[in-house]
């Protein structure tokens, strides 16, 4: 008798450290669940995308900083260096998050959008809230991986991305974007080519896209 209560006890304290470990997100299981996403037509051009977004630039992921829940989803951020900013200009250690992150152990991610990977660089687009916070574009352009080097040097990711045929068309794009609808509507085109804006008195929400 003694033996199965210690059994059952021994199962009870391994089921319920294993109930916090999903619930703190200290355990990952092995699988993940895609959230659908809507996207704008518009952002299928560059032209589109580029006037939609508010930052573009090539940042090196230097770590998770932590999660939180935004609009009810997992949101992750990450502290980035930025190696090359192309639209706007984002300091060259920032905060940015991603939407997606863990729920219960479960990997939740937009449209199948990976999560950022610390020593990774990438091209990254963001929409802003006009008061420092930075969600990356949930869009499949919203993360374009350029190295998973981490040891490569600033020089050298200078040059892996000035060759880039994403980088390029973004850059190019620029000069011709096209702000999106309601952005205009709210004076919120921030970082907008052809003009600067002040941020609007009632803050939009930044988007997932």
């Amino acid at each position: 008798m003694k033996k199965i209560l210690k059994i059952t006890s021994a199962m009870f304290v391994g089921a319920f450290l294993i109930g916090i470990g999903l619930h703190t997100n200290l355990i990952h299981l092995p699988f993940a669940r895609a959230i659908d996403a809507s996207f704008p037509e518009a952002l299928s051009t560059d032209r589109g995308f580029v006037g939609a977004v508010h930052t573009v630039s090539v940042a090196k992921v230097m770590k998770n900083t932590g999660q939180s829940i935004v609009n009810g989803i997992p949101t992750t951020q990450f502290q980035v260096q930025i190696i090359k900013n192309i639209k706007g200009t984002l300091p060259e250690r920032v905060v940015l998050q991603q939407s997606g992150g863990y729920e219960n152990g479960v990997l939740i991610t937009m449209e199948e959008q990976p999560l950022l990977k610390a020593g990774s660089t990438y091209l990254l687009s963001t929409r802003t809230d006009g008061k420092g916070m930075y969600l990356v574009s949930a869009y499949t352009r919203g993360t374009i991986l350029l190295s998973a080097d981490q040891k490569l040097t600033t020089t050298q990711l200078l040059a892996i991305s000035t060759a880039n045929k994403d980088v390029i068309a973004l850059r190019n794009a620029y000069a011709t974007e096209l702000p999106f609808d309601i952005d205009v509507q709210n004076t919120a085109t921030f970082n907008s080519f052809i003009k600067t804006v002040t941020i609007p008195s009632t803050p939009i929400s930044p988007q997932t896209w």
